[in-house]
């Protein structure tokens, strides 16, 4: 676990500008990540190999290292299992939520459970989408592609309309700092479905 975190003592110190620049690139980058959070195994591994040719995976067997790792790498979704030994997967959707840097990124949430309770409590406190095991490989890929593919529709735009990347224009401290408050609300809502661009405005 040690080596997948990311040590903040050796990164180079940026001024504003450059910081929110870096910022602005990884927003929209076509690297994509994900995170799997499972306490079995096999199924860390099973869904790994259903992801892994196609984005970058990381994974960890518990809530706790899981959220270590969210912290360090930002994947772009996280999937978690609902039931684990520790933290469960609903509080670290409470978690996420509760940290502005962290509550734009979706989370899938698998369970074994069938209870339309449990169900909503995930949803209410902030899971994407909700997958009740066994699960299809199919659909739980799906899902997961229509996320990230909708996330990254969303960053482009914005990065390209809002923030004018590709003109020339000098922009003032103040306007980016607007801009910066604008693409921080965009991605805490990035998993609401309700959300539009009539909502920013």
């Amino acid at each position: 676990m040690q080596e997948e975190l990311v040590d903040a003592a050796v990164l180079p110190e940026l001024t504003a500008t450059e910081d929110m620049s870096q910022n602005l690139d990884v927003l929209i980058s076509d690297q994509q990540s994900l995170l799997i959070i499972d306490d079995d195994q096999e199924i860390r591994e099973y869904i790994s190999q259903v992801f892994k040719s196609q984005y970058q995976v990381y994974t960890a067997d518990n809530a706790e290292d899981g959220f270590i790792l969210i912290k360090a790498k930002m994947p772009d979704l996280v999937i978690s299992d609902v039931v684990m030994n520790g933290q469960t997967g609903i509080d670290l959707c409470n978690r996420l939520k509760d940290d502005v840097s962290l509550s734009h990124i979706p989370v899938i949430l698998l369970t074994g459970s069938t209870s339309t309770e449990a169900k909503l409590k995930g949803l209410q406190e902030g899971a994407a989408d909700y997958i009740s095991k066994p699960f299809d490989k199919d659909v739980l890929l799906a899902r997961v592609t229509n996320l990230l593919k909708s996330r990254h529709n969303l960053q482009r735009y914005f990065y390209n309309e809002i923030t004018l990347k590709n003109n020339n224009l000098k922009i003032s401290e103040e306007y980016k700092i607007f801009l910066d408050k604008c693409i921080r609300i965009v991605e805490s809502n990035l998993s609401n479905a309700d959300f539009t661009i009539k909502t920013l405005a």
